[in-house]
């Protein structure tokens, strides 16, 4: 981890440190740049992020388009694949549905909402489990979009049970 990395380095940067004084003691102009990524910002090493170590901390989010965006492509890509009659009206509802996740998704990544979706679908296959609309004559679950509030409902379980993985500990 970033972490372990920086524990394992942090002497170098020190001595760099010391180094950056001329024999005169004066500062000479020394340049380094170190650029770190994480998902994880909350386990970064407090020493390395304290006043003085870096100038700059710069947070990068997905945002609201973007999740829409991704929404939008997986929820095509599950119902293209499960439903046998994809029809224009099913693209307008998945708009509809990929609106109302890519809203309450703020913090989540691709890979939480790719988790959010497979969650949501096992949510519904729960919640359909038995109906008559929930399967078809070889007792197959059926993924129609057809009533979305059910989808909604399976959605707002999921969220229940996936968090964004930038708040898991």
């Amino acid at each position: 981890t970033m972490c372990e990395w920086f524990d394992r380095h942090q002497h170098q940067f020190d001595s760099h440190k010391d180094k950056s004084q001329t024999t005169d003691g004066k500062n000479a102009i020394v340049s380094s740049c170190v650029i770190a990524t994480t998902n994880r910002a909350q386990d970064v090493n407090s020493s390395l992020r304290r006043g003085g170590r870096l100038e700059m901390e710069i947070n990068v989010t997905s945002t609201r388009e973007d999740r829409l965006s991704l929404v939008q492509f997986l929820l095509k890509q599950l119902f293209t694949s499960l439903v046998a009659n994809f029809r224009s009206e099913t693209e307008v509802e998945i708009g509809k549905l990929a609106v109302y996740v890519s809203d309450r998704t703020g913090g989540y990544v691709s890979a939480d909402l790719a988790a959010l979706v497979s969650k949501a679908v096992e949510v519904h296959e729960t919640q359909v489990a038995g109906s008559d609309r929930g399967s078809n004559t070889n007792g197959a679950f059926n993924a129609s979009i057809e009533d979305i509030n059910l989808w909604i409902e399976s959605f707002d379980a999921a969220l229940t049970m996936v968090s964004p993985s930038c708040l898991r500990g």
